[in-house]
């Protein structure tokens, strides 16, 4: 079962506010392909599962984590179960995509604060919010080529959902009536590498995608708790 990007795009609106939607989709491309009941068991022998029903998925996942031990990560986000004690989740509820989206926001917002304290160019910092994401280290995201992967997700679906936004909102502009030509920026908008201040400043924040460099297959780390980054893996 695969998302289509408009209902992803609902449920990030609804689900994770203050988080630029395009981020949330970007990630969400690179964790889990929009599979919102992707199980991603790490360790010797692990790999994707992809169970067709939330039923499925809660009953596979609480036997891999609680019988076998494994660290498994968990739905459109992939968080890992090692955060669930601290996120005060079970299985069934993270694997709910509107809690899900939250939780992941919540991880990914407190990696991009940890990273502003020690990082003077915020769209530097933002790319290291996507390390700790999901190595939980500045740097192994970098390495392991996952922050490559995130700015390349963001390149295919940040066009895709401002043309799906386009779109929606032609039928209501007058044929006969010409658009003004405005300029892009708005003087009161926080600046476009702070995805999280604009989510609040617009109803369809955007995130920039930073330039694209050559990707790399990606790697994971297990768990972490929501205070000292996340964790995922492919």
């Amino acid at each position: 079962m695969i998302l289509e990007l408009a209902v992803v795009a609902q449920l990030a609106a609804r689900c994770a506010p203050s988080i630029a939607i395009e981020t949330l989709a970007a990630v969400m491309r690179t964790e889990s392909g929009f599979q919102p009941f992707a199980l991603g068991v790490n360790g010797p022998g692990g790999g994707t599962i992809l169970p067709e029903t939330r039923e499925a998925a809660v009953a596979l996942a609480t036997d891999l984590i609680f019988r076998q031990g494994r660290s498994v990560d968990l739905g459109l986000m992939q968080v890992n179960s090692g955060n669930l004690r601290a996120l005060g989740l079970t299985v069934a509820e993270v694997l709910d995509p509107c809690t899900n989206l939250a939780a992941g926001a919540r991880i990914l917002r407190e990696g991009y604060a940890m990273a502003s304290r020690g990082e003077a160019d915020p769209q530097q910092a933002l790319r290291v919010a996507f390390s700790r994401y999901n190595t939980g280290h500045p740097e192994r995201g970098f390495a392991n080529g996952y922050v490559r992967r995130v700015q390349g997700a963001a390149e295919v679906v940040v066009p895709a959902i401002r043309l799906r936004g386009e779109a929606a909102a032609a039928p209501q502009r007058p044929a006969a009536t010409p658009v003004p030509e405005l300029p892009d920026d708005d003087p009161d908008a926080p600046p476009e590498w702070d995805v999280w201040a604009r989510a609040t400043h617009a109803s369809r924040p955007r995130l920039v995608a930073v330039p694209r460099k050559a990707s790399t297959a990606s790697g994971g780390a297990e768990g972490a708790t929501p205070t000292e980054p996340p964790r995922t893996a492919e």
